[in-house]
């Protein structure tokens, strides 16, 4: 099952890069933007797995500071307006973006949001 969806999620994203969708962009984890995703492996010095390499990446696309947006209150929501929102189910890897301070969903969650699908 996780792989016949993997294979329609990448098939549904060569369609959308085919069709230069403005909404979707490939970037590198060191902030090169592609123009298609036909290659998929990058050669990195990071050291860590790839949930680490992914949050890096993230962060790097993540502009600010999120301190910068902290609230006063001390139970008081954090709202964070960021380009980059990361789309896993990997409960693991959406933890960590949390204590990051990286916007996540997962991509039920996501696509409800956006409605999308």
């Amino acid at each position: 099952m996780v792989k016949v969806n993997a294979k329609e999620a990448v098939d549904y994203m060569e369609e959308q890069f085919d069709s230069r969708n403005s909404h979707l962009r490939a970037l590198t984890s060191k902030g090169s933007v592609l123009d298609t995703i036909s290659f998929r492996s990058e050669e990195t010095s990071q050291i860590g797995n790839n949930d680490d390499l992914i949050l890096s990446c993230c962060l790097y696309y993540c502009k600010d500071k999120a301190r910068n947006f902290m609230p006063k209150e001390k139970d008081a929501p954090i709202r964070l307006y960021r380009e980059v929102v990361l789309l896993t189910d990997d409960r693991n890897l959406r933890l960590k973006a949390h204590t990051r301070n990286v916007p996540v969903k997962d991509i039920t969650a996501f696509l409800k949001w956006s409605k999308v699908g």
